[in-house]
């Protein structure tokens, strides 16, 4: 049965969104910006990739200025 060009379209997406979630879950250590470049996309593609599939990710390290802003606050 002939595929439409939409149904391809649609498959190659999942099958690329899969790799790119194999890539977010295997190296937690790399920035949503590496990842991109690996696969030729943006930060925007990536990120929509990881909400799709619910991962989330521990925050990094504060910048320095705003901890300091904090100590001053309290």
């Amino acid at each position: 049965m002939p595929q439409t060009l939409k149904e391809t379209i649609r498959a190659a997406q999942a099958k690329f969104d899969l790799e790119v979630r194999d890539m977010i879950v295997s190296r937690p250590d790399l920035p949503y910006r590496d990842i991109g470049r690996v696969f030729g996309v943006s930060y925007d593609v990536v990120q929509r990739v990881a909400k799709d599939f619910a991962l989330k990710r521990k925050t990094g390290p504060k910048p320095g200025w705003l901890k300091k802003a904090q100590k001053q606050a309290v």
